[in-house]
């Protein structure tokens, strides 16, 4: 007898996303509730899945806590420490990671062009 692969949260969570984008929602409204109510539940199982997160240490001038607020759940992390966490506080701080290291490129494109519009302009 062959041994079968039993899905992963995430990958239960993938799975009914896409039945769900396959649904005509206005010819099946009840199957697409269902079906919304099925996801929104495996969604908050994984969610809620504990994992395990550690921030660098803080640098010069940074704060040496980080204040997470996702849903209801409050949290404070310790830089430098691994804490246990809720999987959707950590994707907060990676949403949040990727959104400074984006303005932070953004701020250098932003230099750039300053500087070479100042020196088109002869400007010090």
């Amino acid at each position: 007898m062959a041994e079968t692969k039993r899905e992963t949260l995430e990958e239960k969570m993938n799975r009914l996303d896409k039945e769900l984008g396959e649904i005509d929602f206005e010819n099946d409204l009840d199957a697409y509730k269902k079906k919304a109510d099925e996801l929104g539940k495996v969604a908050a199982q994984y969610y809620n899945q504990k994992v395990k997160v550690k921030l660098p240490r803080a640098r010069t001038g940074e704060e040496r806590y980080v204040t997470v607020n996702w849903n209801d759940y409050r949290c404070v992390i310790e830089r430098g420490k691994e804490v246990t966490v809720p999987r959707g506080v950590a994707a907060v701080l990676e949403e949040s990671e990727e959104q400074a290291i984006k303005a932070d490129e953004y701020m250098f494109c932003l230099q750039e062009d300053y500087e070479r519009e100042a020196a088109s302009l002869n400007v010090n």
